[in-house]
C-alpha cells in the first residue's frame, strides 16, 4: 500500500509539472506575441474573460482592467465609426460559423489612435451552443501609414502604375492609370491585365507569365520597352512600360510603370516629316527653277503654234495632237508651279483673324462645284471661337485641297461636314474638321499621305504634293494636321491651329 501510494503521488508531480510547464510556455508564447489574445462574449460590450499580457502595449490598459469591464469595455475602445462595421462582419461570421478577419480602428487608454487587425472566430459546444468569441488583436498603425504614404505617392505620380499577381490579376491601379486607359480602378482590379492589351498581346500575355514562371526568361521583366495598349474604348495607343518583380512574404507579384507617348510619338513624326520636307525642298526648289523657265517658254510657243494652226487652217488631226501636247505642258507648268511652292520658305501674313469667315471665304470657292458633283455640304462653326495668327490666304489654300481631295473621293456624290471648335490640352487649340463620306484611306496609307509625291489617285489625277504643301502651311502657323480614316468609311482631316495667349480666350 505504502508502494502504491508513493507512486501515485510521484505521478501526480510529475503531471501538475507538466501542467506548469505548459501553462508557463502558454503564458511566455502568450507574452511575445505582437499583439493581444482574447476571450470574450458577444453582448453589447464584448465582455473579455481572457486577455494575454499583449494587452498593455496595445490598449493601453492592464489586463485585469479590461476583463469583465473593470475599467473599460473593449466596446468603448473602438472607434464610433468603426463599432457598426465590426459587429456586422462578427455576426455575419458567425452565422456561418467560419472566421473573421478586419481592420478598424481603437483609442487607447492616453487617447492615441490606432489601425488594428483582427482575426477571430465563434466558438461552439458539440451540441452548437455559441460559447463565446477568441481571437487575436494587433497594432497595424505603423503599416498603414506606411501603405497611407506610398498611397499617396502612387496617387500623385504622373506615370500609370499596375500591380499584378502570379496569375496576371490586377491587383492595384492609380489614378495615372485611370487617365490613361479611361478604366475607373473598380473596373480592372480582380480583371487579368491583358484587358489592358490589344491582339496578339492580349491572347499571348498569360503565356508570357507561365514561361517566366517556369523557365525565368525574362522578355520583359526589368527592362523597359515600347507596347501597345488599349483603352476602355477600344483605341489602341504607344506608351512605354518598363515591369520590376517584387515578393510579398512567398508570394510574387509584378509592377508595371506606364506612359501614354502618343505625344511623343506625334511630336517624332512631325520632326521626321519635318526635316523630309526641309531637305526635299531645297531639292526641288532648284530643280523647279531650272524647269520653270524652259517649260514657259514651251508653253508660249505652243500657245502660238495652235493660234497659227487655227489660222491656217491645219487639218483637225495635227491640231488634236498640239492640244494634247497643250495640255500636257500646262501639266507640267502646273507640277513646276507646286514644286516651287512646296520648296517656297517666306515667312506667312501675321494676322488675327476668324477661322470661322476663312472657311466660310473658302467653302465659298468651291460651292457650285459641290452641287455640281451632288456633294451635300454641312458646316457647324462654334460661335466664339478666340482669333488666331493666319495667313488666311495659304489657309483658305489648304482648306481647298482638302475639299478637292473629299470630292475626288466621292466621285458619286455623298456628305462634306466642315466643323469648328476650340480643344486645350497643354494649349489652347483652334481646330477645323473637314469629313467625307468617301471611300476612305487604306490604313498602310495613312502614314504616308504627307509625303511628297504620294498620292493614293490614279495616275495622271494628282502630283502628290498637296497635302505635303498644307502640312508645311499648317506648320508654319504653329499647328499641325491630323487624320482618321478607315477603309469604306470616309476619312476626317484635322486642322489645329494654336491659340496665342489665354486673354483671347
Amino acid at each position: 500500500m505504502g508502494t502504491q501510494s508513493s507512486g501515485s503521488n510521484e505521478e501526480r508531480k510529475r503531471v501538475e509539472a507538466e501542467l506548469e510547464e505548459s501553462r508557463r510556455s502558454l503564458s511566455t508564447l502568450m507574452g511575445n506575441l505582437p499583439g493581444m489574445a482574447y476571450r470574450c462574449r458577444k453582448d453589447e460590450n464584448w465582455t473579455m474573460e481572457f486577455v494575454s499580457e499583449g494587452c498593455l502595449n496595445l490598449t493601453g490598459y492592464q489586463p485585469s482592467e479590461l476583463i469583465g469591464n473593470q475599467k473599460s469595455s473593449f466596446e468603448r475602445l473602438i472607434y464610433a465609426d468603426d463599432q457598426k462595421r465590426v459587429r456586422e462582419t462578427v455576426d455575419i461570421a458567425l452565422q456561418n460559423k467560419r472566421s473573421f478577419q478586419m481592420t478598424y480602428r481603437i483609442t487607447t487608454a492616453d487617447g492615441e489612435e490606432k489601425w488594428v487587425w483582427e482575426q477571430g472566430c465563434g466558438v461552439f459546444s458539440q451540441e452548437g451552443d455559441f460559447l463565446g468569441l477568441e481571437g487575436f488583436i494587433t497594432d497595424i498603425t505603423e503599416r498603414r501609414e506606411t501603405e497611407a504614404r506610398m498611397r499617396a505617392i502612387l496617387d500623385t505620380t504622373v506615370d500609370g502604375m499596375i500591380t499584378i499577381d502570379e496569375q496576371g490579376i490586377v491587383e492595384s491601379f492609380n489614378p495615372a492609370a485611370e487617365e490613361i486607359f479611361g478604366y475607373r480602378p473598380e473596373e480592372v482590379i480582380g480583371q487579368n491585365v491583358r484587358l489592358l492589351m490589344p491582339e496578339p498581346y492580349h491572347s499571348e500575355h498569360d503565356g508570357y507569365i507561365a514561361n517566366y514562371s517556369r523557365t525565368g526568361q525574362a522578355k520583359i521583366i526589368g527592362l523597359g520597352r515600347e507596347v501597345t495598349g488599349r483603352r476602355k474604348d477600344g483605341t489602341t495607343f504607344p506608351l512605354d512600360l518598363a515591369v520590376s518583380e517584387f515578393h510579398l512574404g512567398e508570394h510574387r507579384r509584378f509592377a508595371g510603370i506606364v506612359r501614354d507617348i502618343t505625344d511623343r510619338k506625334r511630336l517624332e513624326e512631325q520632326l521626321i516629316q519635318s526635316s523630309k520636307l526641309a531637305a526635299l525642298g531645297e531639292l526641288v526648289g532648284g530643280i523647279a527653277h531650272e524647269v520653270n523657265n524652259p517649260t514657259g517658254i514651251i508653253v508660249m510657243r505652243i500657245a502660238s503654234l495652235m493660234e497659227d494652226a487655227r489660222a491656217l487652217g491645219l487639218p483637225e488631226d495635227l491640231i488634236d495632237d498640239i492640244e494634247v501636247i497643250q495640255r500636257q505642258s500646262d501639266k507640267i507648268a502646273q507640277i513646276t508651279s507646286g514644286l516651287l511652292a512646296f520648296s517656297r520658305q517666306t515667312p506667312f501674313s501675321d494676322q488675327l483673324s476668324d477661322i470661322n469667315r476663312t472657311v466660310q471665304n473658302a467653302v465659298g470657292l468651291v460651292e457650285n462645284v459641290l452641287r455640281s458633283k451632288g456633294v451635300v455640304y454641312h458646316s457647324e462653326l462654334a460661335e466664339d471661337l478666340p482669333l488666331v495668327h493666319l495667313d488666311t490666304t495659304r489657309i483658305e489654300q489648304v482648306l481647298l485641297n482638302l475639299f478637292n481631295n473629299a470630292m475626288d473621293a466621292m466621285p458619286e456624290g455623298g456628305e462634306l461636314h466642315v466643323e469648328t471648335a476650340l480643344e486645350q490640352d497643354e494649349k489652347h487649340w483652334v481646330v477645323v474638321s473637314v469629313k467625307d463620306t468617301g471611300e476612305g484611306i487604306r490604313e498602310e496609307d495613312v502614314g504616308r499621305l504627307f509625303d511628297p509625291f504620294f498620292t493614293t489617285k490614279e495616275v495622271g489625277k494628282g502630283t502628290g504634293l498637296g497635302l505635303s504643301i498644307s502640312y508645311g502651311i499648317v506648320e508654319e502657323h504653329g499647328g499641325r494636321i491630323e487624320v482618321q480614316s478607315k477603309w469604306g468609311d470616309g476619312a476626317e482631316f484635322q486642322i489645329y491651329l494654336p491659340v496665342d495667349g489665354k486673354d483671347q480666350v
